[in-house]
């Protein structure tokens, strides 16, 4: 998967959050988003968003890259990334730009510590 081939998200609808931790993880996946700890059995279709995200989240995960949240990156890595999404998502910033923006917020904390 290359970034440059995503495109933008669609709208979803969550229902509020039901009952125990699988049949969330059921409810969210149904629903597009991708859970914490995906269910076994969750296949998104081959060739879409879902199963790319779902790929690159093992790959990440199994290399034990995961963040408990990305805006854990930097002190401002919150505001740089939802405003790079925002940005994305409106046409307005390419996924290089995006990647190179978030790059350059955690560049600048690293030299800064």
């Amino acid at each position: 998967m290359t970034i440059s081939t995503l495109t933008p998200p669609r709208p979803r609808t969550r229902p509020p959050p039901r009952g125990c931790g699988r049949c969330s993880r059921k409810v969210l996946a149904a629903h597009g988003d991708l859970p914490a700890l995906p269910q076994a059995d969750y296949r998104p279709a081959a060739g879409t968003v879902d199963a790319d995200i779902l790929d690159q989240w093992k790959a990440v995960s199994e290399k034990d890259g995961l963040l408990p949240c990305l805006d854990y990156t930097t002190q401002t890595f919150h505001d740089t990334l939802t405003a790079a999404v925002q940005e994305l998502t409106a046409g307005q910033l390419s996924p290089q730009a995006l990647g190179a923006q978030l790059q350059s917020d955690y560049a600048s904390f690293q030299q800064s510590s």
